[in-house]
């Protein structure tokens, strides 16, 4: 057990000891500290009897930088507990951590960073459900949009670092593509606020319900694209337009244009917009940009700018045309089965307390689904067979048992009502490869946290029975 407990980020930076509830040692790997099967734990170190007490009392279940006096190697831990029939406490070494370039080519490097700003976004729409006053409310907003530029941030540099890497894959897969379009314009809504700009246009109603592509990308292109605009531009006005061309070959081709007013890049900018991602050196200004095109690139598309020097129309304009395959189904509107107002049956399996918190309280505003919870896969697997659920909310990293690993077990069941469960994943992770992985284990849906409530309503009302 000791040894399946350690999920990839503790890689062997870490040893896993299992207790009995009377604190003396069942298993344990002893890397850092040893330990004989059947010996108290509380007498190699004084600080374990505060863990003791946090087991007695239901929390923390974790704790920071913690130096126990029993090494004389000044290594310094952070502490992890799982609570259950035995008790585990996991001891990650963070004294050596340096941020090396194989640090942060690790997936577990953004995963990192990215963990604790999702909680922090997600509680921000948690905390806009209670009564807040205006106050409170407007710092609620810029605490949000705060958040969100530091995960945006995150996000460009992974993608620059998969792109050098060779590890960024497209992946085809059935798509609402009125709604993705619609959510990059509230993002160019967001980003223009800050440059007194207003003047967007509405969704076509043109656009094909579904498209089969990458979705993420697809969001990715634009949005990164508009952000570096809007962020380097003097200018007030802005025209966006988006255009659609529906070929008899059963494509579909979405495009952008943003026209910046009055406003021109010299022959220095226009060199580094025209590098290549690899050669972009220290001008981390327009990482957007070039990743942007990197994506447009990788999608097949086609990416223009040139300088428009008309009567009543002066500037800059930015072309984007990507391809994309119809798509068969139309989601739209679609709602799980709730005549009889019975509630579908949820079961979120999520270690982290808080985060629990935050995904219940963010679904009970439905007043839609009942919820159980469990704190590993292990867990979750017992629940499984012992109850019928309708779907499966899961984070990917968990101690005991993980979410990869619980997703290949539910699939093994003999029971095919319960083999075939909808699996939703959530995950800090934002690397392609971790989110190829989850859908090869056989989840139904994969989101990076933090997650967009109403799209993880949207996959629930999908899969649920």
């Amino acid at each position: 057990m000791a040894n399946s407990t350690k999920i990839d980020y503790y890689a062997s930076t870490a040893q896993v000891i299992v207790l009995d509830p009377q604190f003396n040692v069942l298993e344990s790997e002893d890397q850092f500290i040893t330990l004989h099967k059947g010996e108290n734990l509380i007498d190699k170190d004084p600080f374990f009897e505060k863990i003791k007490t946090a087991f007695v009392n239901g929390g923390p279940f974790e704790f920071g930088t913690v130096l126990l006096k029993s090494l004389d190697n000044n290594k310094v831990f952070n502490i992890k507990l799982i609570d259950g029939d035995n008790k585990t406490i996991i001891l990650q070494d963070v004294t050596s951590f340096k941020p090396s370039s194989s640090n942060f080519e690790s997936s577990a490097f953004y995963h990192h960073l990215r963990s604790p700003l999702a909680s922090i976004s997600n509680l921000s729409e948690v905390l806009k459900l209670t009564a807040l006053n205006r106050d409170q409310l407007e710092i609620v907003n810029q605490l949000e949009i705060s958040t969100k530029k530091g995960l945006s941030f995150i996000e460009e540099l992974s993608m620059a670092n998969q792109f050098s890497r060779g590890k960024l894959t497209v992946q085809q897969r059935e798509f609402d593509a009125a709604k993705v379009t619609a959510s990059i314009l509230d993002f160019m809504r967001i980003e223009a606020v800050e440059k007194g700009i207003a003047k967007f246009p509405k969704v076509s109603k043109k656009l094909h319900q579904t498209v089969i592509g990458d979705e993420k990308l697809y969001y990715s292109a634009f949005t990164l694209l508009a952000k570096w605009i809007f962020q380097n531009i003097m200018s007030k006005e802005v025209d966006v337009k988006i255009r659609l061309n529906a070929s008899a070959r059963n494509k579909v081709i979405i495009g952008f244009e943003i026209l910046v007013h009055d406003h021109y890049y010299d022959e220095k900018q226009l060199a580094i917009m025209n590098a290549s991602l690899e050669d972009a050196g220290s001008h981390i200004t327009y990482l957007p940009y070039l990743i942007s095109r990197e994506i447009i690139d990788r999608l097949g598309g086609k990416f223009q700018m040139e300088e428009i020097d008309q009567e009543k129309q002066e500037g800059t304009c930015f072309k984007v045309s990507i391809p994309f395959k119809m798509g068969t189904s139309n989601t739209a509107g679609k709602v799980a089965k709730q005549a009889d107002g019975e509630k579908s049956r949820i079961l979120l399996v999520e270690d982290i307390d808080m985060t629990q918190m935050i995904m219940i309280r963010l679904l009970k505003k439905y007043n839609k689904f009942s919820i159980d919870t469990a704190k590993n896969g292990e867990i979750a697997l017992q629940q499984i067979h012992n109850h019928n659920y309708d779907a499966v909310i899961l984070d990917l990293n968990m101690p005991v048992m993980d979410g990869f690993e619980l997703t290949r077990e539910i699939r093994k069941l003999d029971n095919p009502v319960k083999s075939n469960l909808g699996i939703i994943a959530l995950s800090a992770h934002i690397s392609k490869t971790v989110e190829q992985e989850a859908y090869d284990a056989g989840v139904n849906q994969f989101f990076s946290k933090p997650v967009d409530t109403d799209d993880l309503i949207q996959a629930l009302d999908k899969i649920t029975r």
